[in-house]
């Protein structure tokens, strides 16, 4: 059952919280003892299979150094219990729809529940600018854009849906991140595909500049992406850039496409343009770009078995052999996927009047201590889920932060499933050029 709650409360025990002094900003979020910095529970559940979070796991383990893959700090836990079709009705109520779809669809299907491990943290920079923004940041344009935000959680006691959309949107995940990718297809009858390979830089304005009030950068998201494989696409490349202020600066994008040899605009890059065979161009990272053709609501929050510190699975994708055993018909191996129990708000968004998209109603499910989407439901013009994701979170100990890469995206309907920008190098986290998100630079890379 989804629980209710009072937003207004938690807004008042921020805001007594934020009337401090600036700099004791850290300090007041730190003997806070019932929220944490980002606005979520402290506490522990009643029977304690969630526990209290004590500042998430900020540590690098010993003889680790940069530019290594990351180590699983959980690699020794086993799984507490299994949830199969024989005992679904014992813990259907903390799963989403898409979830269960998969359970009816196929008798095989299992999710392995692991100890919740609530390992998300952030810099005490971010906390204390989370903080400031509960009294300053103000949604305009309908909701369309953000004002007054300082570089952290925008609204960390969100009363209306789009304020926590907003929240998944600037999540904080670093501040810019490069990496070599990898994308795969899975069809029904077990044969896979490496649908692309390539490299991929963003950065996140929001968080890297500020005007000379203090408060965030005017763009959310830059991101480039040069294409290396199939042999087809290789010297693609993709520019986008996503603004603060999307009715004032609607979403910019540009392609260079070989065969053409120029660098062109590409419009068709946001909300519900194709993007392969299972998604659409804004379930890129669960959500991303304009809420605006959505009226999004707090349905509550809920106690739901998600996707966390999955870095097992991340690990397996990177090698060729483990890659082929998680690669199966239907659904991932489950083998290679870490579920735990934790708290979500739980958004959704119904299609607006005479706004188009090919999802009448989506469902976000919002990671209460990150922000990070992590699952997802999609529905048809008939109420039906048609395609759920699922978005593999795992600790990014040297920023800190819990980081999503690569979700996976289960077609209801056609049973294809796929799974995008996978990290199959190490992460660097670090701000990339500012002169790599420009159209000329684009031009300067295109090829062949």
């Amino acid at each position: 059952m989804t629980k209710q709650f009072s937003t207004k409360s938690w807004a008042a025990t921020i805001l007594a919280v934020a009337i401090q002094s600036s700099c004791l900003a850290t300090q007041a979020f730190a003997t806070n003892d019932k929220l944490t910095p980002f606005g979520a529970e402290r506490a522990s559940n009643a029977d304690n299979s969630i526990p209290e979070w004590t500042g998430g796991l900020a540590q690098i383990p010993a003889g680790w150094k940069s530019g290594d893959t990351y180590v699983d700090p959980y690699a020794d836990d086993k799984p507490i219990f299994t949830i199969t079709n024989s005992n679904l009705k014992q813990y259907a109520d903390k799963l989403n729809d898409g979830q269960l779809a998969l359970f009816a669809k196929h008798a095989d299907y299992k999710i392995n529940v692991y100890p919740s491990r609530r390992s998300f943290a952030a810099p005490q920079a971010i906390y204390a600018n989370s903080m400031k923004n509960a009294e300053s940041a103000v949604l305009t344009e309908g909701g369309n854009a953000i004002e007054k935000a300082y570089s952290g959680v925008p609204f960390p006691a969100p009363e209306t849906g789009v304020e926590a959309v907003w929240n998944h949107l600037l999540r904080w995940q670093g501040y810019g991140v490069t990496y070599q990718w990898g994308s795969w297809l899975v069809y029904p009858d077990g044969t896979s595909t490496r649908s692309s390979t390539g490299e991929l830089n963003e950065t996140y304005p929001y968080y890297t500049t500020q005007d000379a009030d203090g408060y965030a950068g005017s763009e959310v998201v830059h991101f480039l992406a040069q294409y290396q494989g199939p042999q087809r696409r290789n010297g693609e490349v993709t520019l986008v850039k996503d603004a603060l202020n999307q009715a004032e600066t609607p979403r910019e994008a540009w392609q260079y496409i070989p065969g053409q040899r120029r660098v062109r605009r590409a419009p068709t890059l946001s909300f519900d343009n194709p993007n392969g065979p299972a998604a659409v161009a804004d379930e890129t990272y669960i959500f991303n770009g304009s809420p605006d053709r959505y009226e999004w609501k707090i349905v509550g929050k809920q106690e739901m078995y998600v996707p966390y510190n999955q870095t097992k699975y991340y690990d397996s994708l990177r090698d060729d052999v483990t890659s082929k055993q998680v690669l199966q018909p239907y659904f991932p191996n489950p083998e290679f996927s870490r579920w735990e129990l934790h708290r979500v708000w739980v958004v959704e968004g119904v299609l607006k009047e005479g706004s188009r998209h090919v999802y009448s109603k989506r469902r976000l499910y919002l990671d209460e201590d990150s922000w990070a989407a992590l699952l997802a439901d999609n529905y048809d013009a008939q109420g039906q889920v048609w395609r759920t994701l699922v978005s593999p979170s795992f600790v990014a100990y040297d920023v800190p932060a819990l980081v999503t890469r690569g979700e996976i995206h289960f077609d209801l309907q056609s049973d294809i499933w796929m799974t995008q920008t996978v990290p199959i190098s190490p992460l660097e986290f670090k701000v990339p050029d500012a002169s790599m998100f420009s159209v000329s630079y684009v031009r300067k890379i295109g090829r062949r």
